[in-house]
C-alpha cells in the first residue's frame, strides 16, 4: 500500500480527535485540558512508520512537554 498517502489522508481534526499531538507547548496546553477530567493519562510517542530517531524526538517533546506541567504545577 502507499503509506504515504495514507497518513496524509487522515484530516488534523481525526488525529486531534483520537489523539493528543502538536509541539510540546500545543501538548501541554492539551493535556491541562483534561487534568480535570481524567485520573490518569497515558502518554506514548509516535511508532509507526518512523525511524528510531524519530521516535526518540518523540520521547524527548513528551518529556518536554509534560515537564512543563509538572514545573507550572509547583
Amino acid at each position: 500500500g502507499n503509506t504515504a498517502a495514507m497518513i496524509d489522508a487522515v484530516p488534523d481534526a481525526m488525529v486531534d480527535a483520537v489523539a493528543i499531538a502538536g509541539t510540546p507547548d500545543e501538548v501541554a496546553e492539551r493535556i491541562d485540558r483534561y487534568s480535570e477530567l481524567a485520573d490518569a493519562i497515558k502518554l506514548g510517542p509516535t511508532t509507526y512508520f518512523l525511524e528510531p530517531e524519530d521516535t526518540q524526538r518523540s520521547v524527548d517533546g513528551i518529556i518536554e512537554a509534560v515537564g512543563a506541567l509538572t514545573m507550572e504545577a509547583r
